[in-house]
């Protein structure tokens, strides 16, 4: 049952990660318009604080897993 987990199920579950994933174009007040990736919860952006850098929100992935 490992094995299978492992081989089969895991890399699905990557490959639905890249193949179904919404982008959300969002119009932030007092900043830039920002492309957010994740469904049904949106789990990485850019950063609001600081240019040329990534958020990714861990609980928001995880429930995104378990869906």
């Amino acid at each position: 049952m490992k094995q299978l987990l492992l081989k089969l199920v895991l890399p699905l579950t990557l490959l639905s990660f890249a193949g179904f994933t919404k982008w959300w174009y969002v119009l932030v007040v007092d900043a830039p318009d920002y492309v957010m990736y994740g469904f049904p919860f949106i789990y990485s952006c850019p950063a609001f604080h600081t240019s040329m850098a990534y958020q990714f929100f861990i609980l928001e992935f995880f429930a995104d897993i378990l869906c």
